[in-house]
């Protein structure tokens, strides 16, 4: 009974980070994905620029 309830204890603890780097991994990458589109719309819009102005 207490090495069940220590081993209940100690899985969330050892849960609770996992899924907040987990989230923070997530987050991130979302981030950069975000990132990667607005810098490639900037080249793209500067491309278009350049090309359109030929």
């Amino acid at each position: 009974m207490i090495a069940n309830l220590y081993q209940t204890h100690y899985a969330a603890l050892y849960a609770l980070p996992v899924t907040l780097i987990f989230k923070w991994i997530k987050t991130l990458l979302v981030l950069n994905v975000r990132l990667d589109v607005y810098v490639f719309r900037k080249q793209v819009n500067v491309v278009a620029c350049f090309t359109s102005s030929d």
